[in-house]
């Protein structure tokens, strides 16, 4: 008969305490004993448990396999914005240390998967360069982590062990510094890549984060939140000091940050050439600077609270190919295809009959655009057979507040019908040369002069070819916009600081 050991979840799980450790006393010295539990929860792919109490570390702590490191919280639920006052778990730093938790493989060019560093408070009490080290992990986890008062850098995550940094989730993060004048340099949360090693010659690179509820403070020479060389990348909210999306730094063998989604902004924003990133909602009142560098490909839409106005980006609203709806268009016809014309913006889905005889549309000038002209309308359309159809084009521009006198063009065309029906549609392009300037509102109305009830005309789409006389881009200036006055109107330009 074969005899097995029995096993139960206890013991995978170890404590500081078992290995020596104290807590709750300054003038002994943790690190020995935490460092020595963390290595046997690793041997079994176990937990360290930390308990609900200050522990003081005079050297910092390597986690170089999968284990979990777990506290019991990283703070006092308070009704500010500001973080906790005091935390449950807390690892304070008691010496000059240059990384307080350091996540790295000890063989370089692997990997760590599934470090999981949850509920506890990191304190690098002014004497800590860097808070936590991430190097080269896949599918970490962290959550409900609360690092304050470090030197440079609270967190990092990067590709330093030589491996890729991938499929990574932080949950919710908070990093806090005081005014201390040492602490002023101080950064929040950095993801990006340490570039191209010369011994390596290839790319490594971060890819495919999620994070959570993230709120970072930083010195007054610091950023919050810091996206660097990597892509495919979603923050579900961020709120602190500056958000900085590093560009291409050819010196460095680094790129752009690039494929970045964020669903919700308080913050300042800086965006550096050649980023490519989506933000769906900025919140107007902590958000005081939108800067844009040359080639930034950055979109986005402003709303204020109060006003409950919504500013949104050219390029964010309309794109180069993106459909217009129109506005009580409650019919299925034929999408009108996918635009390659350059500046091409088009409305989409309308029936113009007896009862509607009239359709507007408000637009913009794409956002790389500064004064130019529409030089055409290519009206994508279906009549019935034998029902060619007059119709009235007029367009308007203005810049917001002026009405819509300052520049206007009408023509009329003629439609010739459809050859059998509404599955197919004809496209007629109108020639035209109508001026516009940088935050012009664009406004067209197309009017359906002949034609019975039942020989409506059908519109697909209406694309609106424009020209410009000078791309954004190709200025060596940067751009800055004062985020609270873009909300003041609904569709508000913004202003240039």
């Amino acid at each position: 008969m074969v005899s097995h050991a029995s096993t139960s979840a206890l013991d995978f799980i170890f404590t500081p305490e078992a290995y020596g450790a104290r807590g709750d006393d300054p003038d002994f010295d943790d690190a020995p004993g935490i460092q020595a539990a963390l290595e046997a929860a690793e041997a079994v792919g176990g937990e360290l448990r930390l308990g609900a109490k200050i522990y003081h570390l005079r050297s910092g702590i390597r986690q170089s396999r999968a284990a979990t490191v777990r506290g019991f919280g990283y703070g006092d639920t308070i009704p500010t914005n500001s973080g906790p006052q005091k935390s449950t778990t807390t690892l304070k730093m008691m010496a000059k240390i240059k990384v307080a938790w350091l996540i790295q493989s000890q063989t370089y060019g692997e990997r760590i998967y599934n470090p999981r560093l949850y509920d506890f408070c990191l304190h690098g009490h002014s004497m800590t360069d860097i808070g936590i080290w991430a190097r080269s992990t896949n599918l970490h986890d962290w959550d409900g982590l609360y690092v304050r008062q470090c030197l440079t850098d609270h967190a990092i995550c990067d590709d330093g062990n030589g491996e890729l940094s991938a499929r990574n989730r932080i949950g919710s993060f908070i990093c806090d510094v005081s005014r201390q004048p040492k602490l002023q340099k101080a950064n929040g949360l950095v993801l990006d890549s340490v570039g191209m090693v010369a011994s390596d010659a290839k790319r490594i690179g971060l890819t495919q984060y999620h994070l959570g509820y993230i709120y970072c403070t930083s010195g007054s020479e610091g950023e919050g939140l810091i996206i660097g060389d990597i892509d495919s990348t979603l923050v579900e909210f961020y709120q602190g000091k500056r958000l900085y999306l590093a560009g291409v730094r050819e010196d460095q063998g680094l790129r752009a940050a690039r494929k970045i989604t964020l669903n919700h902004v308080a913050a300042d924003i800086h965006a550096e050439s050649g980023v490519i990133a989506k933000i769906f909602n900025v919140n107007s009142e902590p958000c005081h600077k939108i800067t844009e560098e040359p080639g930034a490909a950055l979109h986005y839409a402003i709303s204020g609270r109060l006003s409950g106005s919504v500013y949104q980006s050219q390029t964010f609203t309309l794109g180069r190919s993106l459909n217009l709806a129109a506005k009580d268009a409650n019919t299925s016809f034929p999408a009108a295809g996918e635009l390659t014309s350059v500046g091409a913006q088009h409305a989409q889905a309308l029936k113009l009959s007896d009862k509607q005889t009239t359709a507007n549309w408000t637009v913009l000038p794409p956002d790389d655009f500064d004064d130019g002209a529409i030089q055409g309308l290519c009206i994508r359309y279906c009549a019935n057979p034998g029902a060619d159809v007059e119709i009235s084009v007029e367009l308007r521009s203005a810049a917001v507040g002026q009405g819509f006198g300052k520049a206007q063009t009408v023509i009329s065309a003629h439609l010739p019908a459809g050859a059998k029906s509404g599955s197919v549609y004809l496209c007629e392009t109108l020639d035209m040369d109508h001026r516009f300037g940088r935050g012009d509102i664009l406004t067209i109305n197309i009017q359906r002069l002949t034609g019975e009830n039942s020989q409506a005309l059908n519109i697909f789409g209406v694309e609106c070819l424009f020209k410009a006389d000078g791309p954004i881009e190709n200025r060596p200036e940067v751009r800055t916009y004062n985020a609270p006055s873009m909300v003041a109107e609904r569709y508000k330009k913004p202003g240039l600081v």
